[in-house]
């Protein structure tokens, strides 16, 4: 999965270790990019991030500092940030998070490239949306339970191709699945489901993703 992702290290701006921070600085500005990978001379180490952010950041509280004499090693951020190639998709999800990229590395901790938020955004978007407008939220109380017999319902009057679920949290108390249905489906078997869904006791609306 994450290698069908990968963008190699031969195809992206690296920034070597021992680099000051005004020349990297003089990189990134050129490349047109926000951040970019350490790595060490052989290039097949990570070490960190260096972010355009956080050189004006320095420089603006040490006016008196030659950005020439600063190491990129200084600021090094998300060190610890990394999947490696055989992760799962659940590990990638939950380690980019709100990076631009994240690190990948190999079974021998070597540094092979990146996968970019947006591309695996993307990917997500077409996996879970299969080009389909249609979508139906549904709460549910036992997750397990509450799951399968949707599901049997739904199967009674329209497909589906896909589905998610979430759990409980701060910003929504109750468990929900979200149900991406064929893209050929007829409203009005939409709105049909959804009725009977609700009069089964389980609360359901239909969105329209686009």
């Amino acid at each position: 999965m994450i290698e069908s992702l990968l963008i190699p290290k031969e195809d992206i701006t690296t920034i070597p270790e021992s680099l000051n921070c005004r020349d990297a600085l003089m990189i990134l500005e050129d490349t047109d990019q926000r951040c970019a990978p350490v790595v060490d001379a052989s290039n097949s180490l990570f070490r960190g991030n260096i972010y355009k952010y956080h050189i004006y950041k320095y420089a603006f509280h040490h006016p008196q500092e030659d950005l020439g004499q600063v190491s990129v090693t200084n600021l090094l951020k998300n060190s610890s940030r990394i999947v490696h190639i055989q992760d799962s998709l659940h590990t990638l999800l939950f380690t980019i998070r709100d990076l631009p990229y994240i690190p990948v590395l190999d079974q021998n901790h070597h540094f092979v490239g990146v996968v970019y938020h947006g591309d695996f955004t993307s990917y997500l978007s077409k996996a879970w949306e299969g080009q389909s407008p249609y979508v139906i939220r549904v709460e549910l109380s036992d997750i397990i339970r509450d799951l399968h017999r949707i599901l049997k319902i739904t199967h009674r009057y329209l497909t589906y191709s896909s589905l998610l679920t979430f759990k409980a949290t701060p910003l929504n108390p109750h468990p929900f699945v979200m149900i991406t249905l064929d893209k050929a489906t007829d409203p009005i078997k939409i709105n049909t489901l959804v009725s009977v869904l609700n009069r089964k006791g389980y609360l359901a609306k239909s969105l329209k993703t686009y």
